[in-house]
């Protein structure tokens, strides 16, 4: 019966497949029973189901800033006290580090520091310009442990144009001051530059490791945490870097209960900003995890999503006035997708519904969409909604009861918002301060075929702010 299934769903994965043969691969690992068998199946269904990817574009977009920042100056140089200011002109930009292992992106800030300092040397007073020109890099690691960091490095160039020595009238005095001034400038200057190298590796440190901590934080308390408490975190996580994007590849599987992809993803499509590759069995899998055996009601559901995206989006909501709404999940593919050629279909599997103090019997809720090119994409809707009881053949000449025509009607009604005829999926526009410069996210490749789908974004970055019309 397993080698059946496995030739059927090599032929036509399904979920119904799919949740026959873990059961019977979960059956044999815990009786200890052909473990042969058991590893093959695991080997030949276990490939990784999850691939993304972000262009060296996007990572400048996110990471990219300007540097316009004036700066206290302290300093002693050959036994002189420097005080005064520096007002630092620059832009931080970004670099790929190629690296199989882990993600490594470089940051790279260059600099021009004008200074104004006067130097205290007995009762000399040396007043100062000068012009740092620098080039600082500070890598960043990115793996499934978070975000991390090795020290910054930089190199300097002092330039300095002494404009006045003041020995308060002392004119002898203030002539050996130029004159010794004159023979330590090349010297001063390297001391200076070394010293500025000193300054701004400890900045970027700084700075650096605040944005670190805070990012690290987010992370483990918004995602890594919670996934790992309901067991969802991904078995395998890896990230890694090529001169043009990030890529991340995940395997969402539970070991000895989930099968993942057959089959390696197919190629992404051109070099989009932001590209997934996400086979059926990733999406499964974690639903399974978060719904499977769960009675989810519909305010639960909608700040689901409130959490997940920052809002509640329209097909969530509730359009009539009434009891809300609970589902009684299945503990095994409660919510299943499946990917074919050039589509894709969703099912909603209920054990029962209630509504109010009413109760339903169970019922499942299919929608199959048709993947349309064009500008912009969309997924046009395949007939009617498909709600039959689970196992129920219409084609065999099976009637619904009056109590499931009730509730076919009033899912239908409800999940035609869930499920619109045409879904025409809107740019991805990324908030927060530091992605103000990534502008919007487009899709710009939607493609699907036998259990893998593949979408890619492509930036419209933000248009440039008119300057103010001169004041009068």
């Amino acid at each position: 019966l397993l080698a059946q299934r496995l030739a059927a769903y090599s032929k036509n994965p399904n979920p119904d497949d799919v949740q026959l043969i873990g059961d019977a691969v979960r059956w044999l690992r815990e009786a200890e029973q052909a473990g042969w068998i058991v590893e093959a199946v695991e080997r030949r269904y276990g490939y990784t189901n999850l691939y993304v990817q972000a262009s060296d574009g996007l990572v400048q977009a996110i990471l990219g800033r300007p540097v316009d920042e004036v700066t206290p100056v302290e300093d002693c140089i050959l036994g002189t006290a420097v005080y005064g200011t520096g007002h630092a002109v620059g832009h931080v930009a970004s670099e790929l580090a190629p690296s199989g292992t882990r993600a490594a992106i470089d940051m790279i800030l260059r600099s021009n520091t004008a200074t104004d300092t006067v130097g205290y040397n007995g009762p000399v007073r040396i007043y100062s310009d000068g012009l740092t020109k620098s080039a600082s890099r500070k890598r960043l690691v990115l793996t499934a442990d978070g975000l991390s960091s090795m020290p910054a490095a930089t190199n300097a160039i002092t330039q300095t144009d002494i404009q006045c020595i003041d020995a308060g009238g002392r004119t002898l005095i203030e002539q050996f001051a130029w004159r010794r001034a004159g023979k330590q400038e090349p010297l001063a200057e390297q001391i200076a530059a070394r010293h500025a190298e000193q300054r701004i590796n400890a900045r970027l440190d700084e700075q650096t490791a605040e944005q670190i901590a805070e990012t690290n934080r987010n992370y483990h308390r918004k995602i890594r945490r919670p996934l790992a408490l309901r067991g969802l975190f991904p078995g395998a996580l890896a990230f890694s870097t090529t001169q043009d994007a990030v890529h991340l590849a995940a395997l969402q599987a539970r070991a000895a209960e989930d099968l993942a992809a057959p089959t390696v993803p197919p190629a992404m499509v051109g070099q989009p900003d932001l590209g997934v590759r996400v086979h059926e069995s990733m999406i499964n899998n974690f639903a399974e995890g978060l719904f499977g055996g769960m009675i989810v009601t519909e305010q639960e559901l909608q700040q689901n999503a409130v959490d997940l995206l920052g809002y509640l989006p329209d097909r969530l909501k509730n359009p009539e006035e009434g009891d809300p709404w609970s589902i009684t999940f299945p503990p095994r593919q409660p919510i299943s997708v499946a990917f074919t050629a050039d589509g894709f279909s969703v099912t909603i599997r209920g054990v029962s519904y209630t509504r109010g103090n009413n109760e339903y019997p169970g019922m499942n809720v299919t929608a199959t969409y048709r993947i349309e090119s064009g500008q912009p994409l969309r997924a046009v809707r395949q007939g009617d909604l498909k709600i039959f009881p689970p196992g129920f053949s219409p084609d065999a000449g099976q009637r619904l009861s009056a109590r499931e025509q009730v509730l076919r009607n009033l899912l239908e009604r409800r999940f035609q918002q869930v499920f619109p005829q045409e879904i025409v999926p809107e740019p991805l526009a990324p908030k927060g301060e530091r992605l103000a410069n990534v502008g919007k996210l487009v899709l710009a490749t939607w493609q699907s075929t036998t259990g893998w789908m593949t979408l890619g974004w492509d930036r419209v970055p933000v248009e440039p702010q008119a300057a103010p019309p001169p004041a009068k």
